[in-house]
């Protein structure tokens, strides 16, 4: 018995170790930086869309440095910035979550797709993203005071609905 009450609470503690809040991607549109929400019903990271890109990323990357690195803060290896111009949605960098250096060519060999004016149009992307700025608190989850929830279809923003906590918020906590 003592066995099973040890192992039940190593594997408890061990499922809720990837509960470390993430490197989010950003988004500029305009002249704001929004940050995308790690949230139930929200896709992270509009890169997260195509299969498997974390495991082909971090392998290249690997490959390169001849190290294979794990960051509780960034399991996907990477982080990205996105930019909204004219409505649409373009990728223009990917950032190695260890050395923050610029990695556009590995993503440019696992989509197969190039980068023109440092700008990839992100056509692939469909989906509810809710994206956040002025960081309010981020102990377990990242909460910001205004926020977005972005529906993009084919790279294309149809909606962008603003939900703002500032009625909520005291003194900077929830």
């Amino acid at each position: 018995m003592k066995q099973f009450i040890i192992i039940s609470t190593f594997l408890l503690f061990s499922i809720k170790g990837f509960s470390t809040v993430q490197q989010p991607d950003y988004l500029i549109f305009n002249k704001d930086t929004l940050y995308f929400n790690d949230l139930p019903n929200f896709i992270s990271s509009p890169l997260e869309q195509i299969d498997s890109i974390s495991h082909y990323i971090k392998k290249l990357i690997a490959d390169l440095s001849g190290i294979e690195t794990i960051n509780s803060g960034c399991w996907r290896g990477f982080y990205a910035e996105w930019k909204i111009i004219d409505n649409q949605l373009y990728l223009s960098k990917v950032f190695d979550c260890e050395t923050h250096e610029v990695i556009n060519k590995i993503v440019v060999k696992v989509l197969g797709r190039r980068f023109v004016n440092g700008l990839l149009k992100a056509d692939w992307v469909n989906g509810s993203f809710g994206c956040g700025k002025d960081l309010v608190d981020h102990f377990y989850l990242p909460v910001y005071r205004h926020n977005w929830k972005l529906l993009i279809e084919n790279g294309i923003i149809i909606n962008k609905i603003e939900n703002n906590l500032t009625d909520n918020v005291d003194d900077g906590h929830l």
